[in-house]
């Protein structure tokens, strides 16, 4: 778990894909934890907020 996450998603391993130079791993999500906090926005090559 990495502490002040704003969500956290608690799941287990169904597979590993070599993917490249890359490892996908794909999983079923067991448990779902969140708080409150507003959502990170990035577009077009820059970081945003909502309106």
């Amino acid at each position: 778990m990495i502490g002040g996450a704003v969500a956290q998603l608690v799941c287990r391993k169904v597979q590993a894909v070599e993917a490249g130079d890359h490892t996908l791993y794909l999983g079923h999500i067991e448990e779902v934890q969140y708080g409150e906090a507003a959502p990170l926005l990035y577009f077009r090559g820059r970081y945003a907020q909502l309106g």
